[in-house]
């Protein structure tokens, strides 16, 4: 896997692979905030799913192995405010 470019802050919180291996979610904070992006790969090819999604504190996989779940962090108050349904991209 290809880690972000080395910065002076770089942290991973969320790490999960789907049940059948071959997909990774997983989140980065190059802030020093504790503010996560979510990023999706494709294992088999290595390819990046192209769009990010940002202030994502957990991810699950659903069962079907394409769909993933995420909750966010209100962008205020910075506490976890709600499960999402996957974006069209994330399917």
């Amino acid at each position: 896997m290809k880690w972000p470019r080395a910065r002076s802050s770089c942290r991973s919180a969320a790490f999960a692979p789907s049940d059948d291996g071959n997909l990774l979610a997983y989140s980065t904070d190059n802030t020093g905030y504790r503010q996560y992006t979510l990023h999706v790969k494709n294992l088999k090819t290595g390819e990046m799913l192209a769009e990010n999604i940002e202030r994502v504190d957990n991810v699950a996989w659903a069962t079907d192995n394409k769909t993933i779940f995420y909750v966010t962090e209100d962008a205020v108050t910075q506490t976890q405010r709600q499960v999402l349904p996957p974006r069209a991209g994330h399917r």
